[in-house]
């Protein structure tokens, strides 16, 4: 999603890395900084500790980001994770007034049917009856962000109604691929898959309201 928003705000994107850490880029002509943090699963016994843990790496993030403005001009979009629970939600609007950023805009992205996406093939996979299991969680922390006040992007229901159409692979198992942009610059990559656009052009259309 970040980077169709990013191709689609700059006119081209450059052959991204696969991030799985700390990402920092310029777009829109420099006026505008993105900030990408991976986290990896945090699933626990304890949710306490796994609240805790979640925003420790968050912090991290915002940390690495500043300045920021404590207003609507600063965008923190997260999420994505089965994992996530209403408490997160709860506990990271206590935590950024504590620290004296409660006035930014907050967009909660869904768990995408993702690898719940059942495939004899796919020891990663998930069986229909969790998949179930997982609607219901989705939808509940969906519930929670909306009566929190913050915008929702919900990628499960486009994505669970479309599951072929998930691109199983080593570290690349999304609704999106790369492809060459430009025959006379290999540098220069299209992001396709119209799932991808679909909900990322959602979020690119909240940004654009700020």
């Amino acid at each position: 999603m970040m980077y169709y928003v990013m191709e689609q705000i700059n006119g081209t994107l450059s052959a991204p890395k696969k991030l799985q850490a700390f990402g920092d880029f310029a777009i829109n002509s420099n006026k505008t900084r993105v900030y990408f943090n991976y986290y990896r699963e945090r699933q626990s016994k304890s949710t306490t500790r796994q609240i805790g843990k979640s925003w420790s790496d968050l912090w991290q993030l915002l940390k690495r980001a500043q300045p920021i403005e404590n207003n609507r001009n600063t965008v923190l979009v997260f999420g994505g994770a089965e994992w996530m629970r209403s408490e997160h939600l709860e506990y990271l609007q206590a935590k950024l007034k504590e620290v004296e950023m409660q006035n930014i805009r907050l967009v909660f992205k869904s768990p995408s049917m993702g690898f719940w996406t059942w495939h004899s093939s796919q020891p990663r996979s998930a069986r229909p009856v969790e998949a179930v299991h997982l609607r219901q969680h989705t939808v509940d922390v969906l519930e929670t962000a909306r009566k929190l006040g913050l915008d929702v992007i919900d990628t499960f229901h486009p994505t669970v109604s479309r599951y072929k159409e998930f691109r199983w692979g080593a570290c690349a198992c999304h609704y999106h691929s790369m492809s060459n942009a430009n025959p006379e610059d290999s540098k220069e990559i299209h992001v396709d898959g119209p799932i991808n656009e679909a909900v990322s052009s959602i979020l690119l259309s909240r940004l654009s309201t700020i």
